[in-house]
């Protein structure tokens, strides 16, 4: 079978209070160049009906990406890319199905489910917490405080692209991403890493700790804040694009 741009499936995850609709610029390319595209809004997130207060496991969270997954034809290539905490979503995705049905996976500036503290944490001066469950009981969802999102999400993103997202934000599941913690072993799928040189949300130091814990084929760094599909577009798609070329055939490049 001879591998061509519609072969390969891209499948885009968002990370936390984001939705599809992040990656619009990056989906628009994508088709644009031949490939198939899916854009995931996970539970609660975008157009998603789910309640964040009421998602408490990782795996009702998760369930679009993969449901989408599970649909995706045998015969098509899937390529997983995922952003910030949108790279529990691709651990979690490995677990599940493994180079049976991936053959790419790209963690953008984003947390593997399998590294111990990964997850967003408490930071009262960087996000707003809801308490569905009572005062005095852990947070049940979080949003980024509006005062922060441009500092820490979009430093070097357009006006135009930053206003849209604080329309669009959505309240983000805390006890899923509690709950998202993977300590099993899981397949080695050929990995890349970007790194965000510019980011204000993740430090280079933790962007060093997942490049070593994931040790990837490649990794891209790129001068961007903490979201580069709005922040440096051309460059991760390029990347994407290459990499597809490059390690979505039948024998993949060995390390």
């Amino acid at each position: 079978m001879v591998e061509t741009p519609a072969t390969k499936h891209f499948v885009l995850i968002h990370g936390a209070c984001h939705g599809a609709w992040c990656w619009y610029k990056m989906a628009s390319l994508l088709k644009s160049a031949g490939y198939k595209v899916s854009a995931v809004d996970l539970g609660g997130a975008g157009i998603n009906m789910g309640n964040a207060d009421s998602i408490s496991t990782f795996e009702e969270y998760n369930r679009p990406a993969i449901d989408i997954i599970s649909g995706i034809p045998e015969n098509e290539k899937v390529i997983l890319v995922g952003h910030s905490i949108g790279g529990f979503s691709l651990t979690h995705a490995i677990y599940k199905f493994g180079k049976k049905k991936i053959s790419l996976v790209v963690y953008v500036a984003a947390a593997p489910a399998n590294f111990r503290g990964s997850g967003p944490g408490f930071n009262p001066d960087i996000y707003i917490y809801n308490f569905g469950n009572g005062s005095h009981q852990p947070p049940t969802s979080l949003i980024f405080r509006p005062e922060k999102q441009r500092e820490m999400l979009y430093a070097l993103s357009s006006y135009e692209d930053s206003t849209l997202a604080s329309m669009v934000m959505r309240w983000a599941p805390v006890s899923a991403f509690a709950d998202a913690s993977l300590d099993k072993e899981i397949e080695r799928v050929t990995t890349l890493y970007v790194k965000t040189d510019k980011d204000q949300m993740m430090s280079q130091e933790r962007h060093e700790e997942f490049i070593h814990f994931l040790s990837p084929e490649e990794v891209l760094e790129v001068e961007a804040d903490h979201s580069p599909f709005f922040s440096a577009t051309v460059e991760l798609f390029s990347f994407l694009d290459k990499a597809a070329a490059k390690y979505c055939s039948d024998e993949l490049p060995k390390k």
